[in-house]
C-alpha cells in the first residue's frame, strides 16, 4: 500500500521535502492500478496544515481510484521530526472518515490501524465499529519488538490478546 498521503498539491509540499514529488507519488497508484495491480492508498488524518478540503480532496480521490484497500489513521506525533510541537490526529474524526470511507467503497479492504489503538486502547474496536475489516496485529516475538524504534511507540498486542 502506498499511502498518497494528501491530494493537495500544496499540503504535500508543507510535509515533505520539495526532491519528492507530489505528481510522482500519485502517478505510481495511477499507473500500478492502469496495470492491473491491486493498489493500496491512505492518508493520515490531523497532519499539519491538514483542513476540510484536504479531507474532502482525499476522499474524492479515493472515490476515483477504487483502490482494494484504504488505510487510514491519526496522524501521530514523533518527537525526532519538525513536527514535535504539533498535537496528534483527532481520533473522532478518524472513526468519522473511516465510516465515510466505508460507505463510500463497499468492499475495500479497510483496516483498523495501530495508531488508533495508540490514542485510545480500543482503538481498534472503534475502527472496526466504524467500518473496518481488516485487523494487523503486532505478532512480533517481545524480544524483538524492543529493537524496533518504530514499533515502540505503537499499540502492542501480545499472544495471548490475540488468541482470544
Amino acid at each position: 500500500m502506498l499511502r498518497h498521503e494528501t491530494y493537495n498539491r500544496e499540503h504535500y509540499y508543507q510535509l515533505h521535502p520539495h526532491e519528492m514529488s507530489f505528481d510522482n507519488r500519485i502517478d505510481c497508484l495511477l499507473n500500478l492500478k492502469a496495470i492491473g495491480f491491486q493498489t493500496g492508498c491512505g492518508f493520515m488524518v490531523g497532519s499539519y496544515h491538514q483542513d476540510i478540503d484536504c479531507l474532502v480532496n482525499d476522499l474524492l480521490f479515493i472515490k476515483e481510484l477504487k483502490p482494494e484497500m484504504v488505510g487510514i489513521g491519526p496522524y501521530l506525533v514523533h518527537q525526532n521530526t519538525p513536527f514535535k510541537n504539533q498535537p496528534n490526529g483527532d481520533l473522532k474524526l478518524t472513526l468519522f472518515l473511516l465510516s465515510l470511507i466505508r460507505i463510500m467503497t463497499k468492499d475495500v479492504l479497510l483496516p483498523a490501524t495501530t495508531a488508533l489503538a495508540t490514542l485510545d486502547s480500543n482503538g481498534r474496536l472503534e475502527g472496526i465499529n466504524h467500518g473496518c475489516n481488516v485487523v494487523m496485529p503486532n505478532l512480533s516475538p517481545q524480544e524483538v519488538r524492543k529493537n524496533t524504534r518504530y514499533m515502540m511507540e505503537k499499540q502492542r498486542v501480545d499472544k495471548k490478546r490475540v488468541k482470544d
